[in-house]
């Protein structure tokens, strides 16, 4: 449903039920969520339910190339048997790039005109970059920061580094538990 970004919808006996920002609304099972009607996003946006897209400006930043886990499916086929070589080159996100990232997006969002930022960390395993990641996210802030998720399998995610990347932005996670 790439047309209604940020909602869920959960199939119902009474309907379909779409959440997200917190809220839920129940809207008629015949509704076409592939195509939904302009009255069916203005009362989504009317609930709270969607918000307004117009000003929002999306950035998709993969802080390493490496994980802590062998995911069967993953692209980046990592293992600890040396021989196996990885699919990509291994990369990081290091404190010397994080302004050039900074730079690009405030560049991309000034020439697109946009005022609100949505980023998504991901890698590799995210939480391997804790650093760059704090870092990032403080240079982020100024451009107007809206919201930031972390796709992440969790194994490294602590109390302590919770608090510090709620603090720094970080709005949710997604968390994969498909490692050994």
């Amino acid at each position: 449903m790439a047309t209604l970004p940020g909602v869920r919808v959960l199939k119902g006996k009474y309907g379909t039920w779409l959440t997200g920002n917190g809220q839920s609304v129940l809207i008629a099972s015949e509704a076409d969520l592939d195509h939904p009607a302009a009255e069916l996003v203005e009362t989504l946006v009317a609930e709270g339910l969607l918000a307004d897209m117009g000003h929002l400006y999306g950035a998709t930043v993969m802080l390493t190339t490496r994980c802590n886990l062998t995911c069967s499916y993953c692209y980046q086929n990592e293992s600890a048997d040396e021989e196996i070589p990885v699919r990509i080159p291994r990369q990081t996100l290091t404190a010397n790039r994080v302004a050039e990232v900074r730079d690009f997006v405030a560049a991309q969002m000034h020439a697109n005109g946009k005022s609100a930022l949505h980023v998504l960390l991901t890698g590799g395993e995210p939480l391997l970059q804790y650093g760059s990641c704090q870092l990032l996210l403080e240079n982020l802030a100024p451009p107007g920061m809206a919201g930031v998720q972390m796709l992440t399998n969790a194994v490294l995610l602590t109390a302590d580094r919770a608090c510090g990347l709620s603090a720094a932005g970080l709005t949710s996670l997604q968390v994969s538990f498909d490692g050994f």
